[in-house]
């Protein structure tokens, strides 16, 4: 039987949230990838994506630090995307204006499940702490 590699949906949140705060706004990024990708024909879609939505499901919900330290880690994931000529740009979650004003609180991409290669995506994966429910 052939090696397939699996993949899981990471979310980086914003550390200064409560622990249910933190869930709604991963819930969002997660719905914000979805939302996107489901538009694209298959082809189109994020390596990975259709595997995970219909098979794999796996979501792992990681520490971004603070707005500062969340933008440089989707800054990171979305240079290698771009060096490496592949389509699976993270996808960002930002409050309205009139409730967090416009405070980017957590972002979601789907990526190989196993992390233990040395691209940027995977240190900046096993860099973040997991999220754990206080």
């Amino acid at each position: 039987m052939p090696n397939v590699e699996k993949y899981s949906c990471y979310v980086f949140v914003h550390t200064h949230l409560s622990a249910i705060q933190k869930g709604v706004q991963a819930a969002h990024a997660v719905a914000e990838l979805v939302n996107h990708e489901t538009k694209l024909p298959i082809e189109n879609q994020s390596v990975g994506f259709d595997q995970w939505i219909k098979k794999d499901k796996t979501m792992i919900f990681l520490d971004g630090g603070n707005t500062k330290q969340l933008w440089g880690k989707y800054h990171q994931f979305a240079l290698e995307d771009s060096r490496n000529g592949q389509d699976s740009l993270p996808y960002i979650w930002r409050e309205d204006a009139e409730t967090l004003g416009t405070l980017v609180t957590a972002f979601a991409v789907i990526f190989k499940s196993n992390c233990s290669g040395g691209s940027i995506r995977e240190q900046i994966i096993r860099d973040c702490s997991l999220l754990r429910a206080t």
